[in-house]
């Protein structure tokens, strides 16, 4: 009984231990999480981008046209 009980404690702790990533394991999963991160910040660049742009072509639309305040000087 004492050696079964043993033996079945020796089973149990040697199944609680976990190897130790290796490097390219902790390597890939450094690589993910950068690139996650990578992804993330190039979508909010994107997006305010975008909105820079879209502002930018709303200003210029609503701008006043120069050369039509110069019709007699181009004219003359």
């Amino acid at each position: 009984m004492r050696s079964t009980l043993a033996l079945l404690t020796l089973v149990v702790a040697l199944a609680g231990c976990k190897r130790e990533a290796t490097f390219d394991e902790r390597f890939e999963a450094a690589r993910e999480q950068t690139k996650k991160t990578s992804d993330e910040i190039q979508a909010e660049l994107d997006a305010k981008a975008k909105s820079a742009a879209e502002a930018a072509a709303q200003a210029s639309e609503a701008a006043p046209d120069a050369m039509a305040s110069m019709p007699a000087i181009i004219g003359a």
